[in-house]
């Protein structure tokens, strides 16, 4: 009877075993991963010059103004100012989790004004006057999803090729 309890109870036991369910992985980033995002510098930094993507023999040479990267966040970003052949301009550059996002092409614009986070994965880039662009993360992709700038001052302005800082 002993032996019989005993196996009852050890069957029980691995029938419970098997419904349970496996550990699911966390969505939260570990103590240590976050440690390791929150020391990785803005990949600019250091950087000189970056190329026009129409003419890659002309070059933007920048300096970061205003440096909003974290690579513990899904969207940051960093605004550029600077000199390309006799065009002075700021041009935004977007991360995702430290990782430059080189679609869509950042724009060199004359008038930029600054950029306001909507929330975690949307931004709006504020040019002259009421002129703005909004751009929200999908997955991994940077989308547009309202631009009031000038269609003439888009297709006009030179854009950067960020080719060589893609990860």
């Amino acid at each position: 009877m002993k032996r019989l309890v005993i196996s009852l109870a050890c069957a029980l036991a691995l029938v419970g075993c098997a419904e349970s369910p496996e550990p699911q992985p966390s969505s939260t980033p570990s103590s240590t991963e976050v440690a390791a995002c929150a020391k990785e510098r803005n990949p600019l930094w250091g950087v000189r010059p970056l190329p026009l993507r129409s003419n890659p023999s002309i070059t933007y040479d920048f300096t970061v103004q205003s440096d909003h990267f974290d690579a513990c966040e899904p969207l940051s970003w960093a605004v550029l100012s600077g000199v390309a052949g006799p065009t002075f301009g700021k041009a935004v550059v977007f991360f995702h989790y430290g990782k430059v996002m080189t679609k869509p092409d950042p724009l060199l614009l004359e008038s930029l004004d600054g950029v306001e986070r909507i929330d975690e994965s949307t931004v709006v880039i504020h040019y002259r006057g009421e002129e703005s662009a909004t751009f929200t993360l999908d997955g991994d992709v940077l989308a547009l999803q309202n631009n009031s700038l000038d269609q003439g001052a888009i297709f006009s302005a030179p854009r950067l090729s960020l080719e060589q800082l893609k990860n």
